[in-house]
């Protein structure tokens, strides 16, 4: 009944506050964050429990499918995933990651594996944070909209890889180790080929034919969104992120018939941004936590810089090196933070 009581409140606050936010002309992301604060360290009333994590998790699932299914242009990616895109998303990656894993090893003198993972979660870009941002201002589709998302893909894409190689090592080895790099690498292909093949070739034939035999309402939504949750599961047992897979099963899926997406997208839509989606912005308000005023000054300063001036240094140097038009519309939209990190360093935080 608790867990009932606290999703309720949080959907309530969370919906009225983006009412709010879109009369102002801002992110409802905005508006989710806020109600997880509000709710939370604020009044007190809603608990991060492990059944509400479920709740999150799932939320950055459908985020990522979403993204890779209607927002991801593959053919306007193609376009403008030129040389100099990728040389920006990699220098500012790089840089980024310089300064954070001087901090965290120098300075805070974490562990080697350990500080490559929380190097390469504050190095990284949040590309739901990017892509709703985009989206709510109508530009995602535009010239520069898809340039800021293009370096924003390479960029967590990077991130994600990086992190995956250091937990993976934390939790099988506790050292890391090269070796897992053309491995991961190959098994991220494979992933990707297995998933283009079954989407275009074997998943439209397969409900054509169930229906036949099934006459049950919203099969291929019910369909989609098992092999969805099931895709998640495998991908995150070979030691990829759960959010890369789901994107990349949404770009897979992404040229499907026009009459199977008229039947799955409303209704996964409006389950993701109804229910999982708000929910899971709502969690980045609701872990918010005073108690790292604990920590000595110097320790808050150092992760700060890292974490907001080493970006930005990043991104405006990647951007520079790569003599993109407009740089400072570009690098400000590589500064997106939150979707993935959440859950990256909720994963950090289970692992103890």
């Amino acid at each position: 009944m608790e867990l009932l009581v606290s999703l309720g409140l949080l959907l309530i606050i969370a919906k009225l506050l983006e009412g709010v936010a879109t009369r102002l002309r801002q992110s409802s992301l905005i508006a989710y964050v806020a109600a997880g604060i509000i709710l939370g360290p604020a009044l007190g009333l809603v608990e991060a429990t492990d059944e509400l994590k479920l709740f999150f998790s799932i939320g950055v699932v459908f985020l990522f499918f979403l993204i890779g299914v209607e927002e991801m242009d593959v053919s306007g990616l193609a376009a403008t995933l030129r040389g100099r895109f990728f040389l920006a998303g990699t220098v500012a990656f790089l840089v980024s990651f310089g300064f954070a894993f001087a901090v965290m090893l120098g300075i805070l003198e974490q562990p080697l594996v350990n500080a490559i993972a929380i190097s390469g979660i504050l190095a990284l870009s949040s590309l739901g944070v990017v892509a709703k941002v985009l989206s709510d201002l109508g530009r995602l589709r535009e010239p520069l909209g898809l340039e800021v998302f293009t370096t924003v893909v390479i960029v967590e894409i990077i991130g994600l890889l990086v992190v995956s190689f250091s937990l993976r090592n934390i939790a099988e080895e506790g050292s890391f180790s090269l070796w897992t790099v053309p491995i991961l690498l190959a098994e991220i292909v494979g992933f990707a080929i297995v998933a283009w093949l079954l989407a275009a070739k074997v998943f439209p034939p397969l409900v054509a034919r169930l229906r036949r035999v099934i006459d049950a309402p919203q099969l291929a939504m019910g369909l989609m969104t098992g092999v969805l949750l099931l895709t998640v599961g495998l991908v995150d047992r070979i030691g990829v992120h759960g959010s890369l897979g789901a994107l990349l099963l949404g770009v897979s899926l992404s040229g499907l018939p026009q009459r199977l997406r008229t039947e799955i997208l409303p209704g996964v839509r409006g389950l993701a941004h109804g229910l999982f989606i708000p929910l899971f912005f709502a969690s980045a308000g609701i872990y918010l936590d005073s108690s790292f005023k604990l920590l000595p000054a110097w320790s808050i300063v150092a992760v700060v810089l890292a974490a907001v001036l080493g970006k930005f240094a990043g991104t405006l140097v990647g951007v520079m090196a790569a003599r993109l038009t407009q740089p400072l519309a570009i690098a400000s939209g590589m500064m997106g933070k939150g979707v993935v990190e959440i859950a990256l360093l909720v994963v950090m935080l289970n692992m103890g």
